[in-house]
């Protein structure tokens, strides 16, 4: 029986090695990122060999969109990006945390993703229009149930550091498997996230010193379970059905696993040759070089539990080893590698290579925050291109170090971002970097056709915006008006991200617009019935559209009055709200 001592012991050793599974994990993104297959190396900053981080350019956009990005040291890519958007979705929600991560973080993802990989941009993209990705046109379908990549092995840390406490591994199979198919539906991808899953779930569970080569044999002697085919109905509930029409599921499966275990051979007969055996061999006869395979779920897997196998003793030199492995997939590799290395051994050899590393305070809040079981039930709502669009064209309205809230319920800071360069004539770039108040940052990057009105980041708000945003003429007195929301988030997002409103002030329990202030409360039913807010806006269409698709309780249509378009509506509290086309400077008014 274990005392309260060792129990005490034990929780804080668990705390300890799930910070550095996620630091790990982030240090090897932004270490391997400049290594990456697909990225090249800025000239003036040539490599001596060494480890280290760097200031980099990336390219990319291809031949008639093509652009230059800056990516600074310690900055991460995708896969650290995607392991803090399914730790957040696990805290927003955790009843229904993968429609949290289905349909608000991977189509928010859409626009400020960092080197994603095309599997991966194709569904979250799919979302974003509304579509499970299993349920698109005919090839669009194949492709995604073609998609084996370690898009999803990258990113299931989080599940991992959630389900520590459990003694069986069955619920963390099934939260991979719900997670996976949002993205990937070929076995390739899944199996390759369930063992490494096993894996860093035994790392994180394991007491003592970890022995030479154990968690490779772990995962070989634990086949049954990390092999099995997990039920996501509950989750997903026509997903295996689709899957069945589309391939033989069972077949390809158990195939597939067995490939996964040949692979962990090879991995274990490298182990067990011991210093006769060299990690860049191994690391090819897996197929970490291969371009044909190098990116393919399993491969990544037993190329990261190898290393951390092998490594344990000298995390360093694992760390070396695959975010120099050139040619390798090297950004995901060294992220898997590290984040075992991190759940294995704690975080002693880590905190060298915390400085620069990027959001390092957003990364250990994820892992604290999921471990202690801190979290909500957030409201389900849906990200979709339209909201995206109407977020991204509201950042021209807002001033250099403004706020914004972000499409998944979080606010931030604004600023312009000069780190991305248009490289064709005939297209012109804009970019935002937003800093959210989780300590995260988003790199935004808007392009446009040159000459089109584009729309760069202002500093200033555009003076006929919107009502609320902006300065209201001079006179001898000014007038605003507060009003109670029940809930503060709902109502931010009907206002700003449906409506269209610039927040011009935020606190804990408030949010204005200019002269309209919101105010955390209960509405009291006078308060609603009693008299009715007027707005306007330029794009008046545009905001009906919105407010429609987001099934807003609509009272009368656009129809015209004089000579001015107008339309009202029924905010989430019940207060009637008319929406009128610009015309004029216009004010807040409030009829009794």
């Amino acid at each position: 029986m274990i005392d309260a001592t060792e129990s005490r012991r034990n929780a804080v050793q668990l705390e300890r090695r799930s910070e550095a599974a996620f630091l790990g994990a982030a240090i090897g993104d932004a270490l391997g990122w400049p290594h990456e297959m697909r990225a090249r190396r800025s000239k003036t900053r040539a490599s001596d060999g060494g480890l280290r981080y760097e200031d980099w350019i990336k390219r990319g956009g291809g031949r008639f969109q093509g652009y230059e990005e800056q990516i600074a040291a310690g900055s991460y890519s995708d896969d650290t990006q995607l392991i803090l958007a399914v730790a957040r979705a696990l805290r927003r929600n955790r009843k229904a945390w993968w429609e949290v991560l289905a349909h608000q973080e991977l189509p928010f993802w859409t626009i400020y993703e960092r080197g994603g990989g095309g599997a991966t941009k194709r569904a979250a993209s799919s979302w974003a229009q509304g579509t499970q990705p299993w349920h698109g046109k005919l090839a669009e379908t194949r492709r995604y149930f073609e998609a084996g990549g370690n898009g999803v092995a990258m990113r299931i840390l989080p599940h991992a550091v959630r389900r520590a406490g459990e003694h069986s591994f069955a619920p963390l199979a099934r939260d991979v498997m719900a997670d996976g198919v949002c993205t990937h539906g070929h076995p390739r991808a899944l199996i390759g996230a369930l063992v490494y899953a096993f894996a860093m779930w035994s790392a994180l569970r394991h007491r003592g010193t970890l022995e030479f080569g154990q968690l490779i044999h772990e995962a070989l002697s634990s086949s049954q379970e990390w092999g099995k085919l997990p039920s996501i109905d509950e989750q997903w509930r026509d997903w295996a059905e689709v899957a069945h029409g589309s391939f033989d599921v069972e077949r390809v499966w158990d195939e597939t696993v067995l490939e996964q275990v040949r692979l962990l051979e090879q991995a274990a007969g490298a182990i067990n040759a011991g210093a006769a055996s060299f990690d860049e061999e191994t690391l090819t006869e897996l197929g970490c070089f291969d371009p044909r395979v190098n990116g393919a779920g399993t491969v990544t897997a037993a190329g990261a539990i190898y290393l951390a196998s092998r490594h344990a003793a000298d995390p360093h030199e694992g760390l070396r080893a695959a975010a120099l492995a050139r040619g390798a997939d090297t950004d995901t590799l060294a992220s898997m590698t590290c984040g075992l290395l991190g759940a294995a051994v704690g975080g002693s050899w880590i905190e060298r290579y915390v400085d620069p590393l990027q959001d390092v305070g957003a990364i250990r809040l994820s892992a604290h925050a999921l471990l202690r079981g801190e979290g909500e039930d957030a409201e389900l709502y849906r990200v979709n291109r339209k909201t995206l669009g109407a977020f991204t064209r509201s950042l021209t309205d807002v001033p250099h170090g403004g706020r914004a809230w972000l499409p998944i319920g979080v606010a931030a800071s604004v600023e312009p971002w000069d780190g991305i360069v248009s490289k064709v004539s005939s297209t012109q770039a804009a970019g935002w970097r937003l800093r959210a108040d989780d300590g995260q940052t988003y790199f935004l990057k808007v392009f446009s056709r040159a000459g089109a009105a584009a729309r760069e980041p202002s500093r200033t708000p555009t003076p006929d915006r919107d009502l609320f945003a902006r300065q209201q003429p001079s006179s001898d007195f000014n007038v605003g008006l507060r009003i109670a929301v029940a809930d503060l988030a709902r109502s931010r997002r009907f206002y700003q991200g449906l409506v269209g409103l610039a927040a011009s002030r935020e606190g804990r329990d408030s949010i204005s617009f200019g002269r309209l202030a919101l105010k955390a409360g209960k509405p009291a039913e006078s308060d609603t019935s009693n008299f009715r807010l007027y707005i306007e806006r330029s794009d008046l269409a545009a905001c009906f559209e919105r407010l429609e698709d987001a099934e807003v309780e609509i009272v009368t249509p656009i129809q015209t009055r004089g000579d001015r378009r107008h339309f009202r509506c029924i905010d989430p509290d019940g207060y009637d709200v008319e929406i009128y086309e610009v015309r004029q400077p216009s004010r807040l008014r409030a009829d009794g």
